[in-house]
């Protein structure tokens, strides 16, 4: 399952932020793995002209978590994009 959020040339950094894709993250995080075949991914596209920095959009999104409840939680690839870098981490939807 594959969830996009861009930012564009005049938008600001937080449309890329985990507050601005919490409801993406939920649905992926508690989307089935046997209806999840291709995994679950959050592409983050950064049409801006200065790249996002790794580590706190990495932190940002470790910020977040599901908090309590009784359903299933899974991992949720989050793949960002933009023209001079592009990385990779997993975001974990349990409290640390």
């Amino acid at each position: 399952m594959l969830e996009v959020a861009v930012r564009g040339t005049e938008t600001v950094k937080t449309a890329l932020s985990q507050y601005s894709n919490r409801s993406e993250l939920r649905k992926l995080a508690r989307y089935p793995p046997t209806k999840a075949s291709g995994g679950r991914v959050l592409l983050l596209l950064d049409f801006d002209i200065d790249p996002m920095d790794q580590s706190q959009l990495v932190a940002d999104y470790s910020s977040y978590n599901l908090g309590p409840g009784s359903f299933k939680r899974y991992s949720v690839s989050v793949v960002y994009v933009h023209h001079a870098v592009d990385f990779r981490f997993t975001w974990c939807p349990f409290a640390k």
